[in-house]
């Protein structure tokens, strides 16, 4: 970490922290900020509270529903607040990891304070796996060591911590688990000068938590949807922000009033005092996209007179549903033979339900979008998107909502996405091996050399990174199972031509694993036996150093007529290489037809199952001509599959299933025995060829 070249401390350590959710980031460019004149008395009290020396309490919780604007007014006391000490705005956009929450807030101070970066230095020298402990770990050494034990902070004012969206942070227990922290610390350090100034939505577990604090640890600032105020405020907001659209269009300026003050007063009581409505009309209005702010604010005004009468009836509106009214008319102006296109893309950008969450230009890559047709897609959204200006710039940067409740009403508006998704990625990786040709028909080394991108300035590596995660997903996905045995050709070409190489599983969109359908599904084995996908092999010509030697991970799995049912070799010792003492565990009995299927899991290179080899070295040395299975990629990485009866309970059945990489393998005809009636019977299985 530490060299005697340049500094490059603080570089370090900007890789552990949740990059882009700080106040001044770029990512967050142009940040919500309360409009000028609006939230002035919580701005006031918020600021107050923020200067006073000491301050009457030490955690402030400013709470409000979606849209009322707590974001904004954060943002604008924490821009104007002098003792600022850290901030860290959470957003479903990507910035959300509450493991690095805590590493975050310490970054920012290390950079204004040098007696805190000193403490930090010493720290991450003696241990630099700090960053890798549990969060109460992390927020002990980052935050109540140096401010209680080393008193790293020695000015007259408080200094102030601002963590705005709890709610968005990315798991319920670690929203309570963070803020449980910082209430611990106030109440066993109550002299120590740090003030933390949250804000989240009143979902049922943090005011669940907030409710059982002490009344007199914390001040509590409650914003309301249909208040006065907040009505004013948005009204305020509204009328300044179509001045500005007034003034901005030449086509606009012969009009002594645009809107008409009809029409602008049937807008304002539309927002209902959300501030999210009142945003996204203005973006819609003065959408860049379509230059024409008349025929925007026609469409907006349909839309507000085309709800149903009650939700004109001001006591029984639901703000978000005259909110999701406005989303629904933006999505209707997405045309018919694009509309599926830009759903699909949404998945993948991670905007709508699902699995995936990558950035424009690798998202469009996967389902083989041009930018122009990627661009397309996205071309009615950009009230409710924040999209890269450009190709270039999408290659590094994400999708992102201007508002999380774009990302709730897509949720309810598309209930079956994350399951749909799932269809989606597997058939984007279908289509993209569909590229690749069988080994032994193309001149290129690679298998991956055949593919075309779409996307402008991609090169080798994106080319083998799509081919790999391709393949990474067709081995993840459960809905793989289905096509092998209906024998689909494009899934069956798909098993020929990919990679069985292993995949860092935060590139998938999909995550379960190639052995829960070579373990679980008889039928997909006899498939994949029958078009000869498996091919045999005697264990006598396996060169064993190819399987020690793997990375990948290994694969132990039993099936028992009981659960109760144990053997002996389930104690096999698994020997780790650097002395981390790793757990492998055995996974839950799971019951499968007739068995009980138990699975562990060992990662190869680190670890080694002394069970296994012995068990291998025995067979190759006393029974050579012993048959295996073996499947083999395009790239030449593939598995070995060792099925074989218990030696202390012919009850119970193995089988392992390793990682390979055949060089030594020789060519072994392809044997019918593969194929018993005893493993599938005719019901099972189609003799439908593929």
């Amino acid at each position: 970490m530490l060299s005697n070249g340049p500094d490059t401390f603080m570089q370090y350590f900007a890789k552990h922290t949740i990059r882009g959710a700080a106040v001044d980031s770029s990512a967050r460019d142009p940040p919500p900020r309360c409009h000028p004149g609006t939230r002035l008395s919580t701005i006031e009290e918020t600021c107050a509270l923020c200067i006073a020396c000491p301050p009457p309490r030490r955690l402030a919780w400013i709470v409000g529903p979606t849209g009322v604007g707590k974001s904004a007014i954060m943002q604008t006391v924490a821009e104007t607040s002098p003792n600022m000490g850290a901030a860290i705005f959470f957003s479903v956009n990507g910035r959300n990891d509450s493991t690095k929450a805590v590493a975050t807030l310490a970054y920012q101070l290390a950079t204004k304070f040098p007696h805190y970066l000193d403490y930090i230095r010493v720290l991450l020298t003696h241990d630099p796996t700090i960053f890798d402990k549990a969060i109460p770990v992390q927020f002990n050494e980052f935050i109540t060591e140096p401010f209680v034990n080393r008193c790293t902070y020695r000015g007259t004012q408080s200094l102030i911590i601002f963590i705005d969206g709890v709610d968005e942070c990315d798991s319920i227990p670690a929203q309570c688990e963070l803020l449980e922290l910082i209430s611990d610390f106030i109440i066993q350090h109550p002299s120590t000068p740090l003030l933390w100034i949250t804000a989240s939505r009143p979902e049922p577990h943090l005011t669940g938590f907030f409710d059982s604090l002490d009344v007199e640890l914390y001040k509590k600032t409650e914003l309301f949807v249909d208040s006065d105020q907040s009505r004013a405020d948005v009204e305020k907001y509204l009328r300044d922000s179509f001045t500005r659209i007034h003034s901005k269009y030449p086509s606009l300026r012969f009009r002594s009033q645009w809107p008409t003050e009809h029409q602008l007063i049937k807008i304002i009581a539309a927002a209902r005092g959300l501030f999210a409505y009142g945003s996204t009309a203005v973006r819609f209005v003065d959408d860049p996209k379509c230059g024409n702010p008349e025929s925007q604010l026609q469409l907006l005004l349909e839309t507000i007179d085309n709800l149903p009468t009650a939700q004109h009836d001001e006591l029984d509106t639901d703000p978000m549903d005259l909110l999701y009214a406005l989303y629904d008319r933006i999505m209707s102006c997405i045309p018919k033979r694009t509309f599926l296109s830009t759903v699909k893309l949404l998945y993948f950008v991670g905007i709508s339900p699902g699995p995936m969450e990558y950035n424009l230009a690798w998202a469009a890559e996967w389902l083989c979008m041009t930018p122009e047709i990627a661009y397309g897609c996205l071309h009615h959204l950009h009230s409710v998107l924040r999209i890269p200006p450009t190709p270039e710039d999408a290659v590094k940067e994400s999708v992102e909502v201007h508002h999380k409740s774009f990302k709730d009403y897509l949720a309810k508006k598309f209930p079956d996405a994350k399951e749909e998704s799932k269809k989606v990625a597997l058939d984007a990786a279908v289509a993209i091996l569909k590229e690749v040709l069988p080994e032994g028909s193309v001149i290129n080394p690679q298998p991956w050399e055949c593919l075309m991108l779409c996307w402008p300035n991609q090169g080798h590596d994106d080319k083998e990174n799509l081919y790999r995660v391709a393949s990474g997903t067709i081995q993840s996905s459960r809905l793989t199972c289905s096509r092998i045995i209906s024998r689909d050709p494009d899934i069956i070409h798909a098993l020929r031509v990919m990679t069985l190489h292993g995949i860092d599983e935060s590139y998938l969109p999909l995550k379960s694993s190639l052995n829960t359908w070579l373990t679980e599904n008889v039928t997909v084995v006899h498939v994949l036996k029958e078009l000869h996908i498996f091919q045999c092999a005697q264990v006598g010509n396996l060169d064993l150093d190819c399987i020690w030697g793997s990375r990948e991970k290994f694969h132990i799995i039993y099936l028992s007529k009981y659960p109760s049912q144990v053997s002996p070799r389930t104690q096999a010792q698994v020997v780790c290489n650097d002395d981390s003492n790793c757990e492998h565990p055995w996974e839950t009995s799971v019951k499968k037809g007739n068995h009980y299927l138990t699975m562990r899991t060992i990662f190869g290179g680190k670890c080694r199952c002394e069970g296994i080899k012995n068990d291998l070295m025995n067979v190759q040395a006393n029974t050579p001509d012993t048959i295996v299975a073996t499947w083999t990629g395009s790239d030449g990485w593939g598995l070995v599959i060792y099925d074989f009866v218990d030696q202390d309970d012919p009850k119970i059945e193995w089988r392992y299933i390793l990682p390979y990489k055949p060089d030594a393998v020789s060519d072994e005809e392809v044997s019918d025995e593969w194929v018993s009636d005893e493993e599938v019977s005719d019901e099972e299985v189609s003799d439908e060829e593929s």
